[in-house]
């Protein structure tokens, strides 16, 4: 096979990078989350130090997976990183869990998110929506925006850098408008609100570190989303320079929003009120309610439907590439690494995704309606009705979520040995942000077995059919659609400035 057509070609720039961070960062955290921390937390100054907490370990992390992207800008991220790192079937396992749980379960649930904001926002045009017709509005976008990914990364890229413009515009307002609010005495805002408190922590460490793990837990899926730099970091020009920028200036400018954004929720609710919102509301409509009255909920609804599109869209974009590279390597169907001839797009990839997206959203609806099922031979099983599927979905895959991108950040510890001619970006201050990092996920982890115990069995067993695929399809002896110098070939150098690989 041609390996020139199985190259995709470098039309991001350091904004475009930089926007596909923050964008695919700043989804529905920021303002689903307020709730949970106020639940578990006992004042706000817990509240803002586990987001400066978070943030700062997203910080480290970025230093160190800008070096491991940065010595392999391809299009399987993480997958190309942990086959050279570590072997071809952690590759392989990155790859299996992000394509059929990770990605899609997110996606899946994204686009739900989007389509209950539209429907709230259009109601006094509209009026309520059916269930089945959520799923069918739901199943119509991703198509249609499964279908701007496949004109281009370029239109992809444009478009992120769009939508998260008006997120960052948006947080900024968030952060803003409450303190100017404190200059008018009849508004919501009061310094006295950010001294109210909930009951300390009591049942002793262990019960200390069940809320604090779950805390983490949220603000870290708040936080998630900063590594999708690495499955389109093919496709970023000058990426020894623009992968490490983009990643500390996206990571910088979230975290940054996070924490005022946050004091904003505070400067306008109490924790009590705060740990009180209704399901279904989120605090950025709250306090804008307050503050603003109908036109703050109209501004808000807008807001966060602009925010989730743009994480729908940074999914949708570095999804594909991900399928895309394991064809490439050999360690999934070849007809996925086909290139459109004129778009050069992933297509199969992304129309793969798309539907299986799509699927598990129909697969929600009715296992999430149904109650129970019918099987011949094996009977009657019982499904979780009226539970969230999509919610569940992503849960447990947050335990696979954790190992293998604390995997793909540490592997610069073994990349350094392998290739000790490196003239690119390196980590500063190596090995320490690597090891510093390693505290978050140990702790998660560990809180995870006794906290989510139901998840991290889950997640371990589906790890174990990966490995059963990987040995029962051959992919242990798959031969790549290219060879190895084609794939660590960066900006021309050619595989013997990569001195020291295998």
């Amino acid at each position: 096979m041609d390996q020139a057509r199985l190259r995709l070609p470098k039309v991001l720039g350091l904004v475009a990078a930089a926007s596909m961070v923050a964008g695919t960062v700043i989804g529905t955290g920021v303002f689903k989350k307020a709730t949970v921390l106020a639940t578990n937390l006992p004042d706000v100054t817990w509240i803002i130090s586990i987001w400066l907490l978070v943030g700062f370990f997203a910080f480290i992390g970025g230093l160190s997976f800008a070096e491991a992207v940065s010595r392999h800008p391809q299009a399987g991220g993480n997958q190309g990183i942990l086959t050279v790192a570590y072997g071809p079937i952690w590759g392989f396992l990155w790859g299996w869990t992000d394509f059929w749980i990770i990605r899609s379960a997110s996606i899946a649930a994204l686009v739900t998110i989007f389509v209950d904001a539209l429907v709230d926002l259009t109601s006094w045009a509209v009026g309520d929506v059916s269930v089945t017709g959520r799923v069918v509005i739901a199943s119509v976008i991703l198509i249609i925006m499964g279908s701007i990914q496949i004109f281009g990364v370029g239109l992809g890229g444009k478009i992120m850098v769009t939508v998260t413009t008006v997120k960052l515009l948006f947080l900024a307002l968030l952060a803003i408008v409450p303190w100017v609010a404190l200059a008018f005495p009849a508004s919501a805002s009061s310094v006295a609100n950010l001294a109210s408190k909930n009951p300390e922590f009591t049942g002793g460490f262990s019960n200390m570190s069940a809320h604090l793990g779950t805390a983490i837990l949220a603000v870290l899926w708040a936080y998630h989303g900063w590594g999708n730099i690495a499955p389109i970091s093919e496709e970023v020009k000058d990426p020894g320079r623009n992968i490490p920028l983009a990643l500390l200036l996206g990571i910088g400018a979230v975290a940054t929003l996070y924490v005022l954004v946050n004091l904003g929720y505070h400067l306008v609710m109490p924790l009590e009120e705060i740990r009180t919102i209704p399901s279904g509301h989120v605090a950025a409509t709250e306090v804008f309610r307050k503050l603003l009255g109908s036109a703050g909920v109209l501004l808000a609804s807008l807001a966060i439907i602009c925010s989730v599109f743009g994480a729908l869209s940074g999914n949708l974009l570095a999804g594909p590439r991900l399928p895309f590279a394991m064809a490439r390597a050999g360690q999934a169907p070849a007809f996925l690494a086909y290139l459109h001839p004129v778009w050069k797009t992933p297509i199969v990839a992304i129309v793969g995704l798309v539907i299986w997206s799509i699927l598990l959203i129909w697969i929600g609806l009715f296992t999430t309606t149904l109650g129970s099922l019918t099987v011949p031979v094996w009977g009657e099983i019982k499904v979780p009705s009226g539970g969230d599927l999509f919610d569940w979905l992503t849960n447990f895959a947050m335990f696979g979520s954790v190992v293998f991108e604390t995997l793909g950040i540490v592997a610069i510890l073994r990349l350094r040995r392998l290739q000790p001619l490196w003239d690119g970006y390196r980590c500063p201050l190596f090995p320490l942000p690597s090891l510093l990092y390693l505290a978050l996920p140990i702790f998660l982890l560990s809180n995870m077995v006794t906290q989510q115990t139901t998840e991290v069995i889950l997640g371990t067993l589906f790890s174990l059919a990966g490995v059963t695929v990987y040995f029962a399809c051959g992919f242990n002896r798959a031969k790549p659609l290219t060879d190895l110098g084609d794939i660590l070939a960066i900006d021309g150098r050619s595989p013997q400035s990569q001195a020291g690989s295998a």
